[in-house]
């Protein structure tokens, strides 16, 4: 298994938007993906609007199938319009 958390800063005037669309691709993930173990959207208590993406995946395959289907590319292609800095990802191997 592998995971990924994706650090988020978003634009604060348009956080309602980004939730939203979030939401509905976290919703098609889990109906539509098995080997997508992990899938959720939290944002920090502080102040700025980040965003912690935490993934996990069966394994390295099922986070290649993920990044390619429908769904996640045109989710994906909007990111940029929402994003006030670069994402940070972290990969992670799963110990427990």
């Amino acid at each position: 298994m592998l995971g990924l958390i994706a650090t988020i800063t978003v634009d604060p005037e348009k956080q309602q938007a980004f939730e939203a669309l979030m939401t509905n691709l976290i919703k098609t993930v889990r109906e539509k993906e098995p080997a997508v173990l992990t899938y959720t959207l939290c944002r920090t208590r502080s102040d700025t609007p980040v965003y912690r993406m935490i993934e996990v995946y069966e394994s390295q395959a099922a986070l290649d199938s993920h990044m390619a289907t429908e769904w996640f590319q045109s989710a994906a292609a909007k990111f940029p319009e929402f994003f006030a800095a670069k994402p940070e990802l972290d990969m992670l191997d799963v110990v427990a």
